[in-house]
């Protein structure tokens, strides 16, 4: 007798790991579908740039710039506008939160006559920032 019940306790085993089998295949499905939002999140910066226009004055603008087109548009991109992408980008990844902060994941510049500038002290809550 004890020589059937060995055979049973080995079917239910069996039966056991195949059930834990497919369930570790439906676990790996969820996995496949995140993938696809990892390139996103590599060519995109997860925060948001806006260009102060008017600083200051009666006509005040704040607008959304696609930073990462404005710099491939950018002829000083690599000479006296370098630092400020970098800034940008430090800004942008947290990298650097002491001296190139951002607030609220978002990023405030201003652009004069081709030169733009990132400042700490724009780095606040500003009023009229439209997305």
């Amino acid at each position: 007798m004890d020589w059937k019940e060995k055979p049973k306790e080995i079917t239910k085993t069996k039966s056991e790991d195949s059930s834990v089998a497919s369930k570790e295949e439906k676990t790996e499905l969820p996995n496949t579908s995140t993938q696809p939002s990892k390139p996103e999140a590599q060519s995109t910066p997860t925060c948001t740039v806006f260009k102060i226009e008017n600083k200051g004055g009666n006509n005040q603008k704040i607008t959304e710039i696609k930073w990462e087109e404005e710099k491939g548009k950018d002829a000083n991109a690599t000479t006296t506008n370098k630092t400020f992408w970098d800034d940008v980008d430090k800004a942008c990844k947290g990298s650097d939160p002491q001296n190139k902060p951002s607030h609220n994941g978002k990023v405030y510049v201003t652009e004069s006559n081709g030169t733009w500038v990132y400042s700490r002290d724009n780095q606040k809550e500003w009023a009229s920032a439209a997305k």
